[in-house]
């Protein structure tokens, strides 16, 4: 099921989708950078990725509303994944931004309230797994997203050529 947003086939948000992901994954790494070593550069360099990848899941949002509102049939199981998807990405969304609040003063960079940043970001991290298996179901096991024709690349690419031979084949025609 071809994705409502998207570009020569390509669905935007899965494109998008791998930026926040990304960031917000290698914020928490440079985390660890700041807890093994303790130098706040690790901790300011967690800060704007995770900013960042805020950002960067706002945009991937969009495309996936569009996607959920005009492509994933009302109703079905694939809507009721999508929704549970959506719904714990942005609560995901709004754990990171409240996280970027919290670590916006430098005293939550040490004590208890650097523990609580701490926790957020691998909280955040494992969310982001499971909603990210998620998204997979509904790629690979209610194929939305999916282009399902057959590829028509251009003369001389083999998919193409398969794709066209194929095609002629079943109107008997040869190749």
């Amino acid at each position: 099921m071809k994705a409502a947003a998207n570009i020569g086939g390509h669905p935007l948000h899965a494109i998008l989708t791998d930026l926040p992901i990304t960031l917000w994954i290698a914020s928490f790494v440079f985390d660890l950078f700041y807890l093994a070593q303790g130098d706040l550069f690790w901790y300011d360099v967690a800060w704007y990725l995770m900013a960042g990848g805020l950002l960067t899941a706002l945009v991937a949002a969009t495309f996936g509303g569009i996607d959920y509102f005009r492509t994933v049939p009302q109703g079905s199981e694939a809507r009721s994944i999508a929704w549970r998807h959506g719904v714990l990405n942005l609560g995901v969304a709004v754990m990171y931004a409240f996280n970027l609040w919290w670590r916006s003063g430098q005293a939550a960079a040490s004590g208890g309230d650097w523990w609580l940043a701490f926790t957020l970001s691998l909280i955040g991290v494992l969310a982001l797994a499971y909603t990210g298996w998620l998204g997979g179901e509904l790629v690979y096991r209610h194929r939305i997203g999916v282009l399902d024709e057959p590829s028509r690349g251009p003369a001389g690419d083999a998919a193409g050529n398969a794709a066209r031979d194929a095609d002629a084949a079943s109107r008997g025609r040869a190749g």
